[in-house]
């Protein structure tokens, strides 16, 4: 007589099973909430319902779609070109230079290796970088790139105005630190509504502004007293990212993507005198043509680019 078989258990719907997640280390995460302002009113041109009603052009349509589709692949595109860049390859031997040990050169390609997590949203772009080291990231590396990036953004979207007015819109944002966890993929984080909080409703003008808790770290790694190179590196890397900040004229600290910091780190770039040049042509006419219309309340915002701009023009060789 054969043995009845134990019945198996069943298991729970794929639905039910507890999901573990991956990568669920928590530190602390600087996060970027970078909103175009105004790309709201180009996705309400995509939305013409019923299609077959009286007037309805599908040519109307398809241009608003093409044009949705330029504005925010173009920023993706500029936010993801700032972001790369040499990582790994040898240092620049110069003449006179005295020679430099294996561990200095091995911490320096160290420190140029970050990575930040680039999620895009339907109108907005969320940039992010753990503060926690690990062997192919170099947390104020990642933290400083994360700021110029964030910088060429806002100076990028300004220059493509004075090819399409229509296509120029600024970037507001906001940046703020807290802890969280990557998980497949996703940040879990209340950095995000923090950082999302600054643009949305303290932002109020074409500006990034950088939550407290950004610059105590920075400032705290600033006067850090540890002699390691590492150490120096991360207090150079932290001075480089406390120079691109300024204080506002409401009292909010801002990123100075038109400043003297930024200006060196652009140095190289081919054009970007004429960029900003252009950049600049765009935010005047952009304001006087908001305020002939009177449309008072953009007039403001773009008023508020003119002011900061202005006396920078002399650090990008424009006369104003």
């Amino acid at each position: 007589m054969s043995k009845k078989r134990p019945e198996r258990k069943k298991r729970p719907p794929a639905f039910q099973r507890r999901q573990e997640p991956r990568d669920s280390q928590v530190s602390f995460w600087v996060v970027a909430f970078l909103d175009l302002l105004g790309y709201r009113k180009v996705l309400d041109k995509l939305d013409a319902y019923p299609p077959r009603a009286e007037g309805f052009d599908m040519s109307e349509l398809e241009a608003a779609y093409r044009r949705a589709v330029r504005v925010r692949t173009r920023l993706l595109g500029h936010m993801k070109q700032a972001l790369s860049g040499d990582r790994s390859g040898p240092l620049p031997e110069l003449p006179g230079m005295p020679p430099v040990s294996d561990e200095v050169k091995r911490l320096v390609l160290k420190s140029r290796r970050f990575e930040v997590v680039h999620a895009p949203g339907p109108d907005h772009v969320v940039l992010a970088c753990s503060m926690a080291p690990a062997e192919n990231h170099f947390p104020m590396r990642a933290l400083a790139t994360l700021l110029t990036a964030t910088a060429i953004g806002m100076l990028v979207q300004l220059m493509i105005g004075s090819h399409d007015e229509e296509d120029g819109l600024p970037i507001r944002g906001g940046i703020d630190l807290a802890p969280g966890s990557l998980v497949d993929g996703f940040l879990y984080s209340p950095a995000l509504t923090r950082a999302y909080e600054l643009e949305s409703t303290k932002a109020v003008y074409a500006r990034v502004l950088i939550g407290e808790r950004v610059q105590n770290m920075l400032q705290t790694t600033v006067k850090d007293g540890q002699s390691t190179e590492e150490a120096r590196i991360t207090r150079e890397l932290a001075s480089q990212a406390l120079r691109m900040l300024h204080v506002d004229s409401d009292g909010a600290t801002v990123l100075d993507f038109f400043g003297e910091e930024m200006r060196g780190s652009v140095a190289f770039a081919p054009d970007v005198q004429e960029i900003a040049q252009k950049a600049w042509i765009f935010v005047v006419g952009a304001e006087r043509r908001a305020r002939t219309q009177g449309n008072y309340h953009v007039a403001a915002k773009y008023a508020w680019l003119v002011d900061y701009m202005r006396p920078r023009l002399h650090l990008w060789g424009i006369e104003a």
